[in-house]
């Protein structure tokens, strides 16, 4: 399936030439930097009208009550303390940078004296849905830049260089989109839910690629967000 996306995207850019490529490349980046300028105020927003942060918070904090090193008084210097304490795997440790610029912007809602279980679980709930936010923003930021890049009607390229090269181009975007979308399912496809998928993302090349490509690019982003 990974080695068919990056052939269509190759094929895509074939046709197309080099110059619509980039301008692709440009809405791309347009609809990143559109998406994560408003997805925390998306949350801010929905959580002021519908309380969404407290309403799923209660999902981590069943999990996280069980745990006693987090019914401690919530104290920032013990975060590595307190986030080693829920299974910080490597691949959970990527997020550290988020999970605490989550734990600062959450500080309002915990009330005083919190617990350390009651400030994850609101910083978590707060990243989910800052994640899901940002998805849903870049989607339809995306959807109108290419509409954009389609209304302004490049010709079809004669030479095979500038066909060549809008072809990596578009490969190279589909790389970096689907490393983030690697990223994101791998702990799923991981956890022993889904019958053989540990032994067929274990065993894809291509996808140790984007698992490559994700652990080197998308964390450094993350976790410099300011959600």
């Amino acid at each position: 399936m990974i080695g068919v996306l990056l052939l269509l995207s190759f094929i895509r850019g074939f046709r197309t030439g080099v110059w619509r490529s980039v301008f692709n490349l440009v809405g791309m980046a347009a609809a990143f930097l559109g998406a994560y300028a408003l997805s925390g105020p998306s949350v801010d927003f929905l959580n002021e009208r519908w309380d969404l942060l407290e309403k799923t918070s209660v999902w981590w904090r069943h999990a996280f009550d069980t745990l006693p090193p987090l019914m401690a008084p919530y104290d920032p210097g013990t975060f590595d303390e307190a986030f080693s304490s829920i299974g910080g795997s490597a691949w959970g440790r990527l997020l550290q940078g988020a999970v605490k610029q989550n734990l600062a912007a959450v500080g309002a809602l915990a009330g005083p004296q919190p617990t350390w279980s009651e400030m994850l679980s609101l910083a978590l709930s707060r990243l989910l849905l800052s994640s899901v936010a940002f998805f849903v923003l870049l989607s339809v930021l995306r959807l109108v830049a290419e509409l954009i890049v389609k209304s302004l009607g490049f010709t079809t390229p004669d030479s095979f260089l500038v066909r060549l090269l809008g072809g990596l181009v578009e490969t190279g975007l589909s790389v970096v989109w689907l490393s983030l979308l690697a990223g994101a399912l791998y702990p799923l496809l991981t956890a022993g839910f889904l019958g053989r998928a540990r032994e067929a993302a274990a065993g894809s090349y291509l996808t140790a690629v984007l698992l490559s490509v994700y652990q080197i690019l998308w964390p450094a982003i993350i976790a410099r967000v300011k959600l």
